[in-house]
């Protein structure tokens, strides 16, 4: 057939889209992206909670493994002198030596550059208890393992990740995502209440204890580390006063809407919902009122930390103090049964 003889028929079919046409097939694939990239975004950063519970668990199994070579004792870094007076957080000991503020590392047993004094510039309620954001690094010359490597952060810590590629870490110390509790290495008599008048005593020299397996009551019930913040979450309302407002980072493990992973002292992890634990110690029996901590924590570092006493970058959390500051410390309880 001649082309100028085409009929109506075969001249249609090969015609192209009418812009209406393609109007709807780029509404239509809006559409789907709108429902599918926010369920790929929430699947990828479950992918990353995921990785970061394997590595709170892998960071339960070194200090367990750390107990096993130093005679069933937690992980208890503090030496130098224990004479102060009065409950004065000196650098260095009568005599020479290191004060008990100050961490021994393995490989710099005098701690010449200061990275491991661990004195607080804001409050002797602190003394030696930022020691819980810092602890993996110390132990990397246990462990042999990469100070500031992938293992000590969790890849949804919006906070930290980026830190961890963007920062050298020449001569500083890395923070972890997870949190080491401080009831580990002091006197569970701290912690109690009743014994101290009411009033909750500053970290001295006396209040350091190298506690051992025997010292926990409630194995697994009393949580050794922790996720600092619910990951899941990537939002949070921030409480100031009777003002509110939302801010763009994670929840902090003490939000009554935060969820975190737990590792307690028997070695076990579990996902822990802080609203059933807040409403319990809401209630008015004795079991209730012993997951009441004794104080509030009010901000953390979550920056490198260099020489001396100043820690960087410190962030506001203003949250209850379960799991730091635990009521009766290692001998109390956390979680719920």
């Amino acid at each position: 057939m001649h082309p100028s003889q085409a009929t109506p028929n075969s001249r249609a079919s090969h015609r192209g889209f009418t812009l209406i046409e393609l109007l709807v097939v780029v509404a239509i694939i809006a559409i789907l992206a709108g429902i599918l990239l926010p369920a790929l975004s929430a699947a990828r950063r479950r992918a990353m909670v995921t990785v970061g519970l394997a590595n709170l668990k892998s960071g339960a199994q070194v200090m367990a493994t750390w107990g096993n070579d130093h005679q069933s004792k937690f992980l208890y870094p503090w030496g130098g002198c224990a004479d102060t007076s009065p409950c004065n957080p000196v650098f260095t000991c009568p005599g020479g030596g290191i004060g008990w503020n100050v961490a021994i590392q393995g490989d710099d047993p005098q701690n010449v550059a200061g990275l491991f004094d661990f004195r607080s510039d804001t409050s002797p309620l602190h003394h030696t208890e930022y020691f819980a954001v810092y602890w993996y690094h110390f132990l990397s010359t246990y462990t042999g393992l990469q100070a500031a490597g992938p293992s000590l952060i969790s890849p949804a810590d919006g906070e930290l990740a980026p830190l961890m590629r963007d920062k050298p870490l020449t001569g500083l110390l890395a923070p972890s995502s997870f949190l080491y509790s401080p009831t580990f290495w002091q006197n569970a008599g701290r912690f109690n209440m009743n014994n101290n008048g009411g009033t909750f005593a500053p970290v001295c020299a006396d209040t350091l204890r190298q506690n051992g397996w025997e010292s926990v009551s409630y194995p697994s019930q009393k949580v050794m580390l922790w996720e600092r913040a619910d990951f899941m979450q990537t939002r949070h309302v921030q409480v100031n006063g009777g003002n509110s407002q939302e801010v763009g980072t994670s929840p902090p493990w003490g939000n009554i809407r935060a969820k975190v992973h737990t590792a307690t002292a028997d070695g076990s992890a579990r996902l822990t919902d802080m609203s059933d634990i807040i409403n319990r110690a809401a209630g008015n029996t004795v079991s209730d009122q012993q997951l009441v901590p004794v104080g509030e924590i009010l901000e953390l570092p979550l920056g490198w930390k260099g020489s001396g006493t100043g820690f960087s970058n410190m962030t506001t959390v203003s949250t209850p103090g379960f799991f730091w500051w635990t009521r009766n410390g290692i001998q109390g309880r956390d979680l719920v049964q």
